[in-house]
């Protein structure tokens, strides 16, 4: 049965506010990038082909997968440069030609602009509208890679339902395109120490857009002002200076340089044991106080509990892959980014890939696997 106008609306709104909520279960939670930030990726991907990083079998795969979400993209089909994308991704070996990866990120750009009007008059035409789960997906996913944080899209779509009596979903795309083209702006982000080294550097330096700043106890209480009182002791703390779309964003950006700082000095014997922060962070000017949590990186084992094997641990020398694959897995959630992508991704070829094996499986298993979960999990939870 067909939605109404007003219930296909309310449904890709709901589905939107889901997609950036951490307390989504993961299966309804949002999965795909955007189409321009993925055609960008094909572009890097083909940089790193080039330069003998990775295989032709890889780039061919990547492709695929691209070829076939611009094809489902009404923003995309709806473009002058789609019969000439669809080209280029046919050909995933021409793409060595630097000249035609130089082309497919022109095209790419050309996508992104007026991405969100394109998927607006496309609503709005007569026809059957592409189902609410697809356009919810594109538009999350597009607002997501502008660099907007969640909490923005989620105080967006409260705006939009508090500030008008109707909207269509088109008037919905309207707005969130009218949201990307306000420039980004700087904002200054402190986080206070209960306890940070001293004497230390007074300043470092990593780009003009991200400069990071030590803070002296009497520094930090000036610059966060009547935030002082909801911190229990405070002995100095660190200033970033960043370049994002609202605020959250300043602070999630502003986290990932802090988590890359404290990698550095977790290994320094001067100060290794000498910091302790805050899980909270102020933004210069703005009263409320932003959580530093890392948010989608739990990582839980049930089973193993269920089968009462916690505590058989084995030394290394008669250890199996699923030992190893655990010990991996522990530090996913700690240290940067980087670092925990590195070692779940590790975790998971020691578990899916035998050394004999050739080519790119560890992808192909995992998909099936998930797969084959989802529906049990979507089933588990409507339950």
């Amino acid at each position: 049965m067909a939605l109404s106008q007003d219930d296909y609306t309310n449904h890709v709104a709901a589905r939107i506010e889901e997609y950036v909520d951490d307390k989504v279960p993961w299966q309804r939670s949002l999965w795909q990038l955007g189409t321009v930030l993925v055609l960008k990726e094909v572009v890097e991907y083909a940089d790193q082909f080039r330069r003998g990083a990775m295989k032709d079998e890889g780039l061919k795969y990547v492709c695929q997968a691209v070829k076939d979400q611009c094809a489902k993209d009404p923003a995309v089909a709806t473009t002058p440069t789609a019969g000439r994308l669809e080209e280029l991704l046919n050909a995933p070996r021409d793409l060595k030609n630097e000249y035609l990866s130089a082309q497919l990120e022109h095209l790419a750009d050309r996508v992104g602009q007026g991405y969100l009007s394109r998927w607006a008059a496309v609503l709005k035409a007569p026809a059957t509208p592409p189902s609410a789960e697809r356009a919810s997906r594109f538009i999350a996913a597009h607002l997501l890679d502008g660099e907007l944080s969640p909490d923005a899209i989620k105080a967006w779509l409260r705006g939009l339902r508090e500030g008008a009596d109707t909207l269509d979903v088109s008037g919905l795309c309207e707005s969130a395109d009218q949201l990307l083209e306000e420039p980004p702006r700087k904002f200054v982000v402190i986080v206070p120490f209960r306890r940070f080294p001293e004497p230390g550097p007074r300043r470092a330096s990593t780009d003009d857009e991200r400069s990071l700043t030590v803070l002296d106890e009497a520094s930090v209480r000036t610059k966060i002002g009547n935030s002082a009182d909801q911190f229990d002791v405070v002995t100095g703390g660190i200033q970033v200076q960043v370049t994002a779309r609202d605020a959250a964003a300043a602070v999630a950006h502003a986290q990932e340089l802090l988590s890359r700082l404290l990698a550095r000095l977790s290994v320094s014997p001067a100060y290794a044991a000498a910091v302790d922060l805050h899980d909270r962070a102020v933004v210069a000017g703005i009263d409320a106080l932003y959580p530093l949590s890392q948010q989608r990186r739990t990582v839980r084992l049930p089973s193993i509990d269920l089968s009462r094997s916690i505590l058989k641990v084995r030394p290394y020398a008669e250890a199996d892959a699923l030992d190893d694959a655990l010990e991996l897995l522990a530090y996913f959630e700690q240290g940067t980014p980087g670092a925990a992508l590195t070692g779940g991704w590790a975790a998971l070829e020691s578990l899916l890939v035998l050394p004999s094996d050739q080519g790119v499986l560890a992808a192909d298993r995992l998909a099936a696997i998930v797969a084959c979960d989802f529906p049990r999990a979507e089933l588990t939870w409507l339950g």
